[in-house]
């Protein structure tokens, strides 16, 4: 049997494609598995160990335009005779290519409208659900054929000989030692905001006053444009590989460098999937940590986004998510990850995701239960995550500022009946999950409009505030994502 996974986009999307890859394997271990991916992320993957070959995408070659070219393409697929076909990215031209190429079994997203009707086995992928990882929204697609398989999260990136050589030849030139420096990739791939140019020129004079030697990479005009405007700002001379790397050297570079520090992009998930640890700089509230943060390997998220009080959308260039990043912070991630061992975690933890990616509200809605709210905001604050107190009118946040040490400034008020200050506080503040002691329609509601001005609208959490035993209330919060709504 032949099946083939269709991902003809970046390097780190081809990267998180991998947990699907071991997850058809485990399944189908007698399978021979192509992928179509674009020219230039091939040596991701051609020496994969699960992977039989790896198929040249036609349209990003430009050899599938016009209608003869498009079926040229067809007759080219329909030429291996595949069983089936995993849809992690999908469109129409793609979905288009594998029907008309006549494979039996295409297996794809449910919630994709327009497309899922041209699929034969599909299942929803819940996007806006933060508890399930790229990785796992990719791997979960075998349950659409298979809903009785374990998901496999191992990613089998190779590292080989010809890298390793690459790799040691720029070492040699720019006399680096093995596990002594880090890679700094400043720009991101489009989802992320990429931290500032000024505060990368601090980190690495802070690097190189600590004895570290910081390695700058980039790839195209406009990155190798940037690093060299952050050479400029720098008093101190990092070793700078814009433009000087293929892809094959930055892998082997990345297996020999100590740490990898970046937004959530291709080198930083390389990275992970070498157990490279990685210091991923977060800055947007619309890129959650616990979607794209370093899958399976030692890391630190650096996230000060719910500083940043004004709706966050994609090409926003204020500078609010940006300035309270400190390179201080950064450096500090970097020396607690500096030797560890590129090795991965005994286990997968999310709840320092869960502390950097979501907002927490407590809501005070009746005088029962103030002493309780005040407990569990400090519980939250304490675990690390960001938490906001709200009241439903002026003169509870009276009584709670009797009880509480917080001021005026740090308790909200959302009255019940002003629907549109309730929707602009959740958005702007980009609330994550909601608290309340008793039901409140109004948030069951409004929580549905917000997802027009977010990543994932709010879900909330009906409960008995107060302080819990916190395996409890990380277990409360993975079961809300779940639900959407968690009564009890």
């Amino acid at each position: 049997m032949r099946i083939l996974v269709i991902r003809p986009d970046a390097i780190g999307d081809v990267v998180l494609m991998l947990p699907l890859i071991a997850t058809i394997h485990a399944t189908y271990p007698e399978a021979e598995i192509y992928t179509l991916q674009q020219p230039y992320t091939i040596p991701l993957t051609q020496y994969h160990p699960h992977i039989h070959a790896v198929i040249p995408d036609w349209r990003k070659m430009g050899m599938a335009k016009g209608v003869l070219g498009f079926r040229r393409y067809v007759a080219h697929i329909k030429s291996y005779g595949f069983s089936m076909v995993f849809l992690p990215y999908n469109d129409i031209f793609y979905t288009l290519l594998v029907t008309q190429a006549g494979i039996p079994f295409r297996i794809g997203d449910r919630n994709r409208l327009t497309l899922s009707p041209f699929l034969t086995h599909t299942i929803g992928q819940s996007f806006r659900n933060l508890m399930w990882h790229e990785t796992e929204q990719s791997a979960r697609l075998i349950w659409a054929i298979r809903p009785d398989v374990p998901l496999q999260s191992s990613m089998n990136l190779v590292v080989t000989p010809i890298m390793i050589e690459a790799a040691d030849a720029l070492m040699t030139d720019f006399e680096l030692i093995p596990n002594q420096f880090v890679i700094i990739h400043p720009s991101s791939g489009g989802g992320n905001r990429a931290w500032l140019k000024e505060k990368y020129a601090q980190l690495i004079d802070l690097l190189v006053a600590q004895g570290i030697t910081p390695v700058l990479t980039g790839v195209t005009p406009n990155e190798i444009q940037g690093l060299a405007d952050i050479r400029a700002l720098t008093t101190q001379s990092p070793v700078d590989l814009g433009g000087k790397t293929t892809l094959e050297a930055l892998m082997g570079l990345i297996h020999y460098a100590a740490v990898v520090i970046g937004t959530d992009t291709g080198p930083t998930h390389i990275a992970a999937a070498l157990h490279t640890p990685v210091v991923s700089i977060s800055p947007s509230k619309f890129v959650k940590p616990l979607r794209w943060g370093p899958w399976n390997t030692h890391h630190r998220i650096i996230s000060h986004a719910f500083e940043c009080q004004i709706r966050c959308k994609p090409g926003c260039k204020k500078r609010d998510c940006l300035l309270p990043i400190s390179p201080q912070t950064v450096l500090e991630a970097i020396e607690s990850l500096f030797q560890l061992p590129h090795v991965p975690p005994a286990t997968l933890d999310r709840r320092e995701w869960l502390k950097t990616s979501v907002h927490h509200l407590v809501l005070v809605s009746d005088e029962s239960s103030l002493q309780a709210a005040g407990q569990f905001h400090r519980q939250l604050q304490e675990w690390g995550a960001t938490v906001t107190l709200a009241t439903t009118s002026y003169g509870l946040r009276k009584r709670v500022l009797a009880h509480t040490s917080l001021n005026k400034r740090q308790i909200a008020v959302l009255p019940m009946w002003n629907v549109w200050a309730i929707l602009y506080f959740l958005i702007t503040r980009d609330i994550g999950m909601i608290h309340l002691q008793t039901p409140q329609w109004v948030f069951r509601w409004i929580r549905h409009l917000s997802a027009l001005g977010q990543y994932a609208p709010p879900v909330i959490c009906e409960h008995a505030v107060g302080e819990m035993p916190t395996d409890r209330m990380v277990g409360m919060m993975y079961r809300a994502f779940e639900e959407g709504v968690l009564t009890g």
